[in-house]
């Protein structure tokens, strides 16, 4: 199905027919994926507004043909919907149930009371069908070993856990207030402000990965506000320990929510996983905040995979030209498709975010060089050809401009018509960017890329061509 606009609305309508969400929350998320050009499917998954076996069988029905104006509930309401009761008490232990906050694919969040000192908590607990199975309750103590072993003011605190009924549950601390997704959304607030919210929740963050955790589903639903919009970063379920590899998932199995995967989570290869993951769901927040929408898009889990996989995503500044250049290289660098590509630490991250907010200039240099380099050559990669495309991994690991103590002026002076010519290029001044590289003889090939970069946006694809080539062979 082509138009994922009525593809959506196919899954509203089955929604709507089998009362799975109330019709006001139904006609709000259609009308917000629609308009953002998402996949509903995706996002009710990602919101986890519904479980994902409940969705996969709405997907069914509509490729299928099933029919989809049945009265009450279908065999895909029975079979999912039904089973997904949990424990529905007055009290859970010695908790008084006050009312149901939300719930998931695995679990039922519920905003409780505690007798006595009368303090207001969140507990969360498994649905009847997922507590049956040992994998399930053994991932849901994880997730409350995790966070209990975590003090970090920007970090939920859990006050005690323990089973009722053969459903395990624990009690944490109740936000009064929304999740970051929602103020995203809401669209109420400067960005400047979403990125100082951000910038704490990165060193909520490099708290866990120094703790030898790493959360594996970073994503603004994840993250709660109190009135005065500080964060708190929640829900471990997917966290596993950095010092051992995790027995709970299996190989090749993807764990995330799919907007803000890092690669290497979609490959599904848990030995390469590790708290880079985490920053590449930073930097994908970050490029929401600044762009207004995801990295890399697509209406179906394949494509959109396979695009978080080998595609390169469309720079900030190409969104928005009055987005500062540092922010441009910030997003870029935090989710490169390499691990070893970003930034190291998510405490690295938020740094180079905080000089951004504080006005202090960062000196990009080589890094900003190479990065730029990498991000042309894959942008190019089909035109050079694959031998090509391969061999600029050798060219940036050469590094920029190896200069013996004695051509150090020199490369100081490249370095200067590299940023000058740059500038240039950002400002779509062709002619003046190749006038100004062509006063010069050099035999650098990052100069002779940036001059092949010229003449590609000039439309000259044989020039550009011509010169990307050479600038591999002075490399190689």
């Amino acid at each position: 199905m082509s138009d994922i606009k009525d593809y959506n609305v196919k899954i509203a309508q089955i929604l709507d027919e089998q009362q799975a969400l109330q019709k006001n929350a139904i006609e709000q998320m259609l009308f917000f994926c629609n308009k953002n050009q998402l996949n509903l499917a995706q996002f009710l998954i990602q919101k986890n507004m519904l479980p994902p076996q409940y969705v996969a069988k709405i997907i069914k029905m509509i490729h299928t043909g099933e029919n989809l104006s049945t009265t009450g509930k279908s065999k895909c309401s029975q079979d999912v919907v039904e089973p997904q009761k949990s424990v529905v008490a007055k009290n859970i232990g010695k908790y008084e149930v006050l009312s149901e906050l939300g719930r998931g694919g695995m679990g039922v969040v519920y905003k409780v009371r505690q007798p006595g000192i009368n303090r207001i908590l969140v507990l969360k607990t498994l649905l009847g069908n997922v507590s049956s199975h040992p994998i399930s309750v053994k991932r849901f103590y994880k997730e409350a070993q995790a966070i209990s072993s975590l003090k970090h003011p920007n970090i939920i605190p859990i006050y005690d856990f323990g089973e009722e009924n053969g459903f395990p549950y624990f009690v944490m601390q109740f936000i009064d207030g929304m999740d970051f997704q929602e103020l995203i959304d809401a669209d109420t607030c400067k960005k400047t402000e979403l990125i100082d919210i951000l910038i704490k929740i990165a060193h909520a963050l490099d708290y866990a990965h120094k703790n030898n955790i790493i959360h594996r589903d970073v994503k603004p639903a994840n993250v709660f506000l109190d009135k005065d919009h500080k964060p708190y970063l929640a829900d471990f379920g997917l966290a596993k320990t950095s010092d051992k590899a995790s027995s709970l998932t299996k190989s090749g199995a993807v764990i995330g929510t799919p907007f803000y995967l890092a690669p290497e989570q979609v490959r599904g290869h848990r030995k390469h996983i590790d708290h880079r993951a985490d920053i590449y769901a930073l930097g994908v927040i970050l490029y929401k905040i600044v762009c207004g929408k995801f990295p890399f898009i697509d209406s179906r889990l394949p494509g959109l995979y396979k695009k978080i996989q080998e595609d390169i995503p469309i720079a900030p500044r190409k969104v928005d030209n009055n987005i500062d250049e540092e922010l441009n290289f910030i997003c870029l660098k935090t989710i490169a498709r390499k691990a070893e590509d970003r930034y190291q630490s998510a405490a690295n991250f938020a740094e180079a975010l905080e000089k951004y907010r504080t006005g202090e200039k960062q000196p990009l240099g080589k890094e900003h060089m190479i990065l730029t380099t990498k991000m042309w050559w894959g942008t190019y990669k089909k035109m050079i050809g694959a031998i090509a495309a391969i061999a600029i991994t050798l060219v940036v690991a050469l590094g920029w401009w190896q200069a013996s103590n004695s051509r150090i002026s020199t490369a100081t002076k490249m370095e200067q018509i590299y940023y000058a010519v740059y500038d240039l290029v950002q400002q779509q001044e062709y002619d003046s960017a190749l006038q100004k590289i062509s006063s010069v003889t050099t035999k650098d090939a990052h100069l002779i890329a940036l001059k092949g970069h010229i003449y590609q946006k000039m439309g000259d694809t044989k020039k550009a061509k011509m010169l990307f080539a050479v600038a591999l062979k002075k490399k190689l």
